[in-house]
């Protein structure tokens, strides 16, 4: 589990994180829950963690609540 509240991640943080959880960039990260709550992530920001997450089979559970997302970034 990794907990990141309240630590003001923003978009750049949300690309190196997704970055780093993404399989293919050769990190081995064995993350099942991951929470970002209230951090200004912003729809950009979810979506390039969002890219970055896409091929990881080992996340079970994600939250980010009050993270300024948009209905359609979620």
């Amino acid at each position: 589990m990794l907990e990141l509240v309240y630590c003001l991640i923003s978009s750049i943080g949300c690309e190196f994180l997704g970055n780093m959880l993404d399989p293919r960039m050769g990190f081995n990260c064995p993350l099942l829950i991951l929470k970002l709550d209230h951090n200004p992530l912003k729809s950009d920001g979810f979506k390039l963690l969002a890219k970055g997450l896409l091929m990881n089979k080992l996340l079970q559970a994600i939250s980010v609540t009050y993270c300024e997302i948009c209905d359609e970034a979620a």
